[in-house]
């Protein structure tokens, strides 16, 4: 139904954005940057505010963060400074703690308001609208971009570009040079102290291979099966002697209390660390095991050696990175890409996930292994 609705409107036409290259040249004094996705959708947009830093280095540059979009933005170089939305995720009281905010999004008069290639719900522009901001951008999804001033089409599932690539194409669009397409995310020498100093405590001042392990997704269809952990765990410890730290949010870890009573060198850090301490221990790692979730962009963010076991809910390469430490395991199957939470297949319930076996896996951190040993 709602896709009859935007279309009949495009059709009609009662308000057709305009390209966003008709706005090169022109110079923003107050810009504001939505973001108030997941930890994931944060961090693939920093290259986007790195590259409107540099495409206007005096302007006044904002983020519009909720919780999770907060912890990455507010220690970023390139903001000015983060506006908390705290509630955008959680249905119609995100509207009473934004109708709270708007006067305070009027009173600072900004000129363009930018979103990335992750908002594309119709009530992304009737933010930016009612907010009053004059310039409104973002990408347009099955013509739900009805009230943004300037768009770009968002490409399809088709599409070998990366999420990266596709936000930095609205600073193409307005003729800003291009950056580095990894994300962003400073970790401050007080992390890093922090957890040294656990894991010497912990796991003991010998210096062994250590694999950090996040098993853990906000989408179930891209979970892989907790006993293939284990076994990676197990053969991790008699291969190498390895230190293997599992993190997750509280409750992530339950499928895994034996392992932890069983292996004095396999780690339960569940809910123990903050994201700059999450990013501390990627950093020093010598491979990090994660599923297709936030912390395999939070890995890539701090140059961390990164395996990924992705479904095939989204395309291969739409949020990939083409970095030499940066390795994805993708099973291609006929439903792809289904872009669900929930595996829809009735018949093969998580097909694409079972078909990254225990043995690609371990190939894939033999070669990261043995190349951080050289």
């Amino acid at each position: 139904m709602k896709d009859l609705f935007f279309l009949i409107w495009h059709r009609w036409k009662p308000f057709q954005p305009l390209p966003v290259s008709l706005l090169a040249g022109q110079s923003p004094r107050r810009l504001l940057v939505a973001q108030l996705q997941n930890l994931g959708d944060s961090l693939v947009t920093t290259p986007l505010v790195r590259a409107l830093r540099r495409g206007f280095p005096s302007a006044r540059i904002d983020v519009l963060v909720n919780k999770n979009s907060q912890a990455v933005y507010e220690r970023n170089p390139d903001v000015n400074e983060c506006l908390l939305l705290s509630s955008w995720q959680r249905g119609l009281v995100r509207w009473a703690d934004f109708f709270r905010l708007l006067p305070e999004l009027r009173r600072r008069k900004y000129d363009w308001i930018l979103f990335d290639g992750s908002a594309v719900a119709f009530s992304y522009g009737l933010l930016a609208w009612t907010a009053g901001i004059p310039v409104r951008l973002g990408f347009d999804w099955r013509h739900r971009g009805i009230l943004f001033t300037h768009t770009l089409p968002l490409p399809g599932p088709e599409s070998t570009d990366s999420m990266v690539t596709i936000n930095l194409g609205l600073c193409q669009a307005l003729g800003i040079p291009a950056v580095e397409p990894s994300p962003i995310f400073p970790v401050i020498t007080e992390e890093r102290n922090r957890v040294m100093t656990r894991l010497q405590k912990e796991a003991g001042p010998q210096r062994r291979p250590m694999v950090v392990i996040h098993p853990g997704s906000n989408w179930p269809s891209n979970f892989w099966m907790p006993e293939r952990f284990v076994e990676i765990s197990q053969w991790l410890i008699h291969a190498y002697r390895a230190v293997v730290v599992f993190v997750g949010s509280p409750g992530e870890l339950l499928p895994y209390q034996k392992l932890f009573a069983a292996h004095r060198s396999v780690l339960n850090w569940e809910g123990r660390t903050t994201l700059g301490e999450l990013a501390a221990l990627f950093e020093m790692a010598d491979a990090v095991v994660t599923l297709g979730s936030g912390p395999s962009h939070l890995a890539a963010a701090v140059g961390a050696t990164t395996l990924v076991l992705r479904s095939a809910e989204q395309p291969r390469d739409r949020w990939d990175y083409h970095q030499p430490h940066y390795e994805s395991l993708y099973k291609h199957v006929p439903c792809s890409p289904c872009e669900s939470v929930r595996c829809r297949n009735f018949f093969r319930p998580m097909w694409c996930m079972k078909l990254i076996t225990v043995e690609d896996v371990k190939a894939a951190l033999t070669r990261v292994l043995q190349k951080r040993a050289t």
